[in-house]
């Protein structure tokens, strides 16, 4: 009888310790709300923050370099967390600028 009520203790306390890490993990990542980026958390205190771009082979445009500096500020006050993994979604980490929009940007303010 002691096992039964040992076991159901230990799984009851594993259930509430794995709900309060999705909870804060949850409530972390809530913070986090960009269009090129992707911001998660899977483990304690660890953020892991995706260039979000597979289309565009994560090439980085003007509002990368805003939310990118955005969130590692925020990263930076964050007091649950202690790592930042940064990786690329999709097949490569970035193709590195996207001269495309910077292109036509300048091409139509050269015909104005």
């Amino acid at each position: 009888m002691l096992c039964v009520y040992a076991s159901r203790f230990l799984h009851s306390r594993a259930s509430i310790q794995s709900f309060k890490r999705l909870t804060r993990a949850m409530s972390s990542t809530s913070n986090y709300q960009y269009e090129t980026l992707s911001v998660t958390s899977n483990r304690d205190h660890v953020l892991h923050v995706q260039l979000n771009r597979p289309d565009k082979l994560n090439a980085i445009n003007r509002i990368f370099w805003h939310e990118v500096l955005d969130c590692f500020r925020k990263i930076k006050d964050d007091k649950d967390c202690r790592v930042a993994v940064i990786s690329g979604n999709g097949r490569m980490f970035s193709a590195g600028l996207d001269f495309l929009r910077h292109a036509r940007s300048h091409l139509q303010n050269s015909w104005q």
